[in-house]
């Protein structure tokens, strides 16, 4: 699903290894901000509405490769939250 989403994206470009999270967060519109979550890894925090803005909190007391992984992971959330407005737009058109 996401796969979709990430080579429309990217269709005309070829990726530079290693991949940055953190590069694709900004391209997205992902504000995120280093945090101490103490137990948590990250957070998501959706939009509340058009005049909000999507943030995630990634814990900085983790190793690099943890963060890494953490953003990743939130802006898959993003994602998804994307194609979840998108949709219901489009079903308010059709409806």
């Amino acid at each position: 699903m996401m796969m979709r989403e990430l080579n429309m994206c990217m269709a005309d470009s070829i990726p530079s290894f290693p991949i940055d999270p953190f590069k694709m967060m900004r391209d997205f519109g992902l504000v995120y901000q280093f945090m101490n979550l103490k137990k948590l890894e990250g957070i998501y925090l959706i939009s509340e509405n058009k005049n909000d803005i999507a943030v995630a909190g990634i814990n900085y007391n983790r190793p690099i490769t943890r963060r890494r992984f953490t953003a990743a992971h939130e802006l898959c959330h993003h994602l998804s939250q994307i194609k979840k407005k998108n949709s219901e737009l489009i079903w308010k058109i059709l409806t």
